[in-house]
């Protein structure tokens, strides 16, 4: 029994034997890669939003990181879009690996996680990997599987850009979205052309219409006004994490995903989101 007393109050509750308690698990003898607590947590937060709800791919279900000698890069996929950061610490890792790690896990280390410069730290074992934060330690169990080639996903050339400002693209966005009831599976209705993006959502008799004006070069699309349809909340969800005043949105044709990027060359990232159908009129 353990007996707790606190002024006038008393507890008696049961209790079990400490050598019951199951060991954490052993990750080896690995090398530790450190990283400043407050740029992991970019990565974490910048990509857990992404991950999949799908049970019938669990590797999805987790954010795979790359490691390099010159980068850390994290990802997210779900299907339906695509989120990517990438930290390039000062000094080299000196290490090259790939792992996944579950959302659930992901959580609580963000949890622990700080927007300090102090030294974070995780540690690579067979089917665990170990994550140090200042005095907390959190042991989690790798997702096993084969993840998405991202990369090859991507778009890489994509001659439609068109430049504007992170925070009118979010609150227009959130504004468009407000008539629909079920905004979160509803498109949003982008038209590219004449140095702006148009966005459009209708519900019933209701229809909201955005403007934005940004650096957009009509001559891609042969002076013709291009029509696309996303999903409103993944759009917003990707603007809500990214760092920088400015993005690129960048497109193929109407039928491709849209990716944005950034325009200051000392940022690293890219969110991806495939096309709704849409319907015309």
């Amino acid at each position: 029994k353990v007996s707790i007393r606190a002024g006038y109050a008393s507890f008696t509750i049961s209790a079990e034997s400490a050598e019951d308690y199951p060991e954490l698990p052993d990750v080896g003898d690995g090398r530790a890669i450190h990283i400043p607590q407050n740029k992991l947590k970019e990565l974490i937060s910048s990509t857990i939003f992404a991950v999949s709800e799908n049970q019938g791919r669990p590797i999805h279900t987790g954010v795979k990181f790359e490691v390099t000698d010159t980068s850390i890069t994290a990802v997210a996929v779900d299907g339906f879009r695509l989120a990517r950061r990438t930290f390039h610490p000062e000094e080299g890792t000196g290490r090259e690996m790939n792992f996944v790690v579950p959302a659930a896990g992901l959580k609580e280390v963000e949890k622990i996680l700080t927007d300090v410069e102090d030294d974070a730290a995780f540690t690579l074992g067979t089917k665990h990997i170990l994550f140090q934060v200042g005095n907390a330690t959190l042991v989690c169990r790798l997702l096993e599987g084969e993840f998405l080639d991202w990369r090859r996903g991507v778009p890489s050339h994509c001659p439609i850009k068109m430049v504007a400002n992170v925070g009118d693209l979010a609150s227009s966005v959130e504004r468009v979205g407000l008539i629909v009831s079920e905004k979160y599976k509803s498109p949003v209705r982008c038209v590219f052309g004449n140095q702006e993006l148009q966005m459009r959502t209708q519900k019933g008799d209701n229809t909201s219409v955005v403007a934005i004006h940004g650096n957009f070069d009509d001559a891609q699309t042969d002076g013709q006004e291009l029509e696309i349809g996303f999903n409103v909340r993944y759009l917003a969800e990707a603007l809500r994490v990214i760092p920088t005043e400015e993005v690129t949105l960048e497109l193929t044709n109407g039928l491709s995903p849209i990716v944005l990027t950034p325009v200051d060359e000392k940022e690293d990232f890219a969110y991806m989101v495939l096309p709704v159908r849409i319907k015309n009129g």
